[in-house]
Order: C-alpha cells, then sequence, then structure tokens
C-alpha cells in the first residue's frame, strides 16, 4: 500500500493511502486524532464500501468510540468531481461542536491530494449559510430554480442596508441582451455575494433563510484563495496539515 504524506501544495503529519480499487484509485486520509470546538479529542475515520468503489463515508468518534458524526461522499474520477451527498451530526447534544467543519476540511485535504477541482453538495435549505462559511457557493443550473431564489430572497427580502443586491437582481432579470448561460453566472454570483453579505453583516438569518435548498460548490480556485483561512480552522481543530 502506497502512503504518502504531503502533496505538492500541503504538508504535515497527516497520513494518506492509497485505495486499491483500480477503477477509482485515489489518496484517501488514515484514521486520524483531533479537537472539537471545545477541545476534547475526537476520532476520524474514513470507511469505504466494497459494493461501491467510488463511495466513501467520513465518521467522527468520540473517545468511547460512539459516533458523533458522518459524512457520504462520492468520488468521481472520470469527471474529476467529489459529490458529498449526506452529511449529518446525529445526535443535537452534538450540534454547534465543530463536527461539520471537521467534516469540510476532510474533504478538503482529500481534494488537494488527489487534484480534483471541486466539491459538490445539495444543500438543505437550512445549512446554506453554514455551507456558504466554508466558502461554497451557489451552483444552481437551472435558468428558473435561480430566477425563484432571486426573486424570493434577494429582490422580495433584502434588508435595508443591502438594498444594492435587489437592484442588481432586478436589473438582471430584466436584461434581455444576455444568453443563459452568462445569466446563470452572473445570477449565482449575485446569490453569493448576498449570502455572504447576510452572514456578515449578522442579520437575523432565520428572518432571511431560504425556503427551499440548491447545489452549492468549493472549488480548488477557491480554497487555495482562502488557504489563510482553511488553515486557521485546521489549527484550531489540530488537525495536523497545512495548505501552502
Amino acid at each position: 500500500m502506497q502512503i504518502k504524506n504531503f502533496s505538492e501544495i500541503s504538508f504535515g503529519q497527516l497520513k494518506f493511502k492509497r485505495t486499491k480499487d483500480d477503477e477509482n484509485k485515489r489518496f484517501v486520509f488514515e484514521d486520524f486524532v483531533c479537537k472539537d470546538r471545545y477541545s476534547n479529542d475526537c476520532f476520524v475515520k474514513s470507511e469505504g464500501n466494497f459494493l461501491d468503489n467510488f463511495r466513501e463515508t467520513v465518521k467522527i468518534y468520540d473517545n468511547k468510540n460512539n459516533p458523533l458524526a458522518e459524512n457520504e461522499l462520492h468520488y468521481y474520477k472520470a469527471i474529476q468531481q467529489i459529490y458529498n451527498s449526506d452529511m449529518k451530526t446525529l445526535e443535537e447534544i452534538n450540534y454547534k461542536k465543530g463536527y461539520g467543519t471537521i467534516m469540510h476540511l476532510c474533504s478538503i485535504m482529500e481534494l488537494l491530494e488527489n487534484n480534483y477541482p471541486l466539491i459538490k453538495l445539495s444543500s438543505l435549505s437550512k445549512a446554506i449559510y453554514f455551507h456558504s462559511k466554508m466558502k461554497f457557493e451557489p451552483a444552481i443550473d437551472n435558468l428558473k430554480e435561480l430566477t425563484s431564489h432571486l426573486q424570493g430572497k434577494v429582490i422580495d427580502n433584502s434588508p435595508e442596508k443591502l438594498e444594492y443586491f435587489s437592484e442588481k437582481a432586478k436589473r438582471l432579470l430584466v436584461d434581455k441582451s444576455i444568453d443563459e448561460e452568462a445569466f446563470l453566472k452572473k445570477g449565482n454570483q449575485i446569490l453569493a455575494d448576498y449570502i455572504q453579505a447576510i452572514r456578515k453583516g449578522k442579520f437575523n438569518r432565520e428572518e432571511h433563510k431560504f425556503l427551499e435548498g440548491f447545489t452549492m460548490i468549493l472549488t480548488k480556485e477557491n480554497i487555495l484563495k482562502n488557504k489563510d483561512f482553511f488553515n486557521k480552522l485546521l489549527k484550531d481543530f489540530r488537525i495536523d496539515y497545512l495548505i501552502k
């Protein structure tokens, strides 16, 4: 089994092993110990699926081997994509301890080690602001769906201080000069900027919650652009990995 300690853009003591299947070989992290938000030890494992070589489940346990959280991922080598299909903290008592952040960091490390371009997920409406904190951005590819979010959230529900986004969305919706591809690109960017403005402006998220979820992505480019942010999280959770 091939073991390595670092990639071209990272270093640290965290070790990675190569999976055995020929069809979808990739590097996955070896089990490691880190800290939760309250400095309690937690144990992180990556478990493959012998019936599905493309699937991996990241699981977090406490020091008594009780499961705390898990995240099911699909690695599609042919299209160079990691699909995050089911992230969950298992008991409400364990919410807000940082397990979601740890699981995202695991996906980010494996993206970098395997040189994949992006992580994709279908966010629940209640998780949109959390994923956006981790630098995920909307990636809605349906014209009607994107229009609905721009109209129902940005235009109809923007706080007065963020009226700029409402006006920008209105102009986009009446612009007949751009094609669908350009509309999707601009519309997703408006939505992404609006979400970050709500977050950073400390507005009441319950008042500005989304009624429906949508597709979001985190690109390798955005990870490297925000490496200081992610390196601080890795340090905070005592994960021995550094993005260069």
